[in-house]
């Protein structure tokens, strides 16, 4: 039987879409700073923001301050994720943790070796911790991005692993895979994967995954504290690993996760 020929990539799209990433990085660009950035002529780099611009993608600020992104990528994830149905369903769950807890709630979904955060719940008190919704950081890194790849097939993690450039963000950062893979056997046995400010200097959490039907990651919740507040393995920090646990064991029972233990 013949194979059907891969058409080849279009490379000006391509570049529209290291555009609009550059921009969701960086923020306000010029044409010359994308150009020097991506390495793309300049009249190329214009014509793409021109047709983005179009589309309502990117819009220019002046001639001087240069391009951002709108937020039309931005509402177009968002209604993906109310699709499945996450976003919502997690709403009570975060409350709760938020009531009970009084600290940083944060909901993220895996994309790659990325973790996206899709909510949050600040703090009520004056120390607040975290990153804005839709923010996106290493999974590697943070108790969120562990808490998802603990659960998943070891193949498949080590095919995310491999796309990875690990980079030491604090002195607490696990950059081995071997490393890594160890945490990952300790997360599954405890249920609770922990941040010990592995990716942001004196911000620690403790998340759980959220587990489908069909026996797959599709979320995880943390919940997100100064470390100055709470000692490692402290009481405390015992008691948000319980909580945290099974409230996401009861999320994931709403999804229709029937399992008695999240190790699989």
């Amino acid at each position: 039987m013949e194979q059907a020929k891969k058409n080849p990539p279009v490379l000006s799209v391509i570049k529209a879409l290291k555009i609009l990433e550059l921009l969701n990085e960086k923020g306000t660009l010029t044409i010359s700073e994308i150009s020097a950035s991506l390495k793309i002529n300049k009249s190329t780099v214009s014509r793409l923001l021109s047709t983005l611009s179009e589309g309502g993608y990117t819009k220019r600020i002046s001639r001087n301050t240069g391009y951002v992104n709108t937020l039309k990528l931005f509402e177009m994830g968002n209604r993906e994720v109310e699709r499945l149905g996450i976003w919502q369903m997690a709403q009570p769950y975060l409350k709760h943790l938020a009531c009970e807890t009084r600290e940083t709630i944060n909901l993220a979904i895996l994309s790659g070796a990325s973790l996206i955060y899709i909510d949050k719940i600040e703090s009520p008190d004056a120390v607040r911790v975290g990153l804005g919704s839709s923010k996106r950081v290493p999974a590697y890194c943070t108790g969120l991005g562990k808490a998802m790849l603990a659960f998943m097939e070891k193949e498949k993690v080590k095919k995310i692993l491999s796309t990875v450039d690990f980079v030491h963000f604090t002195p607490t950062t696990i950059t081995s895979p071997e490393l890594l893979f160890k945490n990952f056997e300790e997360i599954r046995e405890r249920g609770v994967a922990y941040d010990d400010c592995e990716y942001e200097e004196g911000l620690a959490c403790v998340a759980a995954p959220i587990i489908n039907a069909r026996n797959e990651v599709v979320a995880s919740m943390s919940i997100a504290y100064p470390r100055s507040r709470y000692g490692k393995n402290s009481s405390e920090e015992r008691a948000f690993s319980n909580l945290i646990r099974n409230v996401t064991h009861s999320f994931s029972l709403d999804l229709r996760y029937m399992g008695d233990n999240l190790i699989f």
